[in-house]
């Protein structure tokens, strides 16, 4: 069983991942990652519902969080984790000009995609940005970065001084029925619009690559988009989680290859990390 934990500019995802099984999982805000105890208790929490673990893994877009929970992995299983990166064994071939720049999370969201049988996908990962990127031929190409919808209305917001602030992720109805009232009109241009940039980039993208392989959906408004999408688009909320596993699965450490080395939780001897 291998501790995921993906490092999102909105949230920390945490659970452990055997196999396409996902067990259990906590969230925690980025912005709480400075404090040591709440990063501890959450690992806590997840490596409870399991007797052992084997390794971890990290995937982060925010490196300053990396380091505090890297550290509290390490105190709470006796070794740190891997930390994803383009120089890792992965499912597919980076065919992109920059590696480096590529984001750890459209990595492990292409490889929860396409895991060790497929060869093709398109995969969308609906978040604080949505990133709609493309494998072909076991190559990851590359893709297409927007704003999501969170980031469109602060923009607005931001940007014109008439326009009240909205939080997307609070809203009640994320495709309001009517758009007679201001913050009706922006939550639609905010949904719309990601759903029209989502749809016309996957059109692109098929064109670029002269095919049109299986769509993957996943990230925190995922959910949300995806009931304005096409049904035969798949929405995946544990595409990253498994991800991480098949990477992991991949670049299995010298440690990780000695039983005797195996990392187990106890229960008795947890203590959470301060500062």
């Amino acid at each position: 069983m291998i501790l995921t934990v993906d490092i999102g500019n909105s949230y920390v995802k945490c659970a452990v991942v055997d196999g396409e099984r996902v067990i259990g999982g906590e969230h925690l805000e980025t912005k709480r990652c400075e404090n040591a105890v709440a990063v501890s208790d959450m690992i806590r929490r997840v490596t409870s519902t399991v007797l052992s673990i084997d390794r971890a893994i990290l995937s982060s877009v925010v490196p300053r969080a990396t380091v505090t929970i890297s550290r509290a992995i390490e105190l709470q299983l006796g070794a740190g984790p891997m930390v994803v990166n383009c120089n890792m064994r992965l499912p597919f071939r980076l065919a992109v000009s920059d590696p480096p720049q590529v984001g750890a999370d459209r990595l492990c969201a292409a490889a929860g995609a396409v895991g060790s049988k497929r060869r093709n996908a398109i995969v969308i990962d609906a978040g604080s940005a949505i990133t709609i990127d493309v494998v072909r031929d076991k190559e990851f190409r590359g893709g297409i970065i927007a704003a999501g919808p969170a980031i469109a209305l602060v923009a607005l917001h931001t940007y014109a001084s008439q326009l009240p602030a909205i939080d997307y992720s609070a809203s009640d109805a994320h495709f309001p029925k009517t758009f007679d009232t201001t913050r009706t009109a922006m939550t639609l241009g905010a949904g719309l619009g990601s759903v029209g940039v989502i749809r016309e980039a996957v059109r692109f993208l098929e064109k670029v690559v002269g095919m049109s392989p299986r769509k993957y959906i996943t990230g925190g408004f995922g959910g949300v988009l995806s009931s304005h999408l096409p049904e035969s688009w798949r929405f995946e909320p544990d595409l990253t989680r498994r991800g991480l596993y098949v990477i992991a699965s991949l670049n299995r450490r010298q440690s990780d290859r000695d039983p005797k080395a195996r990392r187990t939780t106890n229960r008795q001897t947890e203590k959470p990390v301060t500062t």
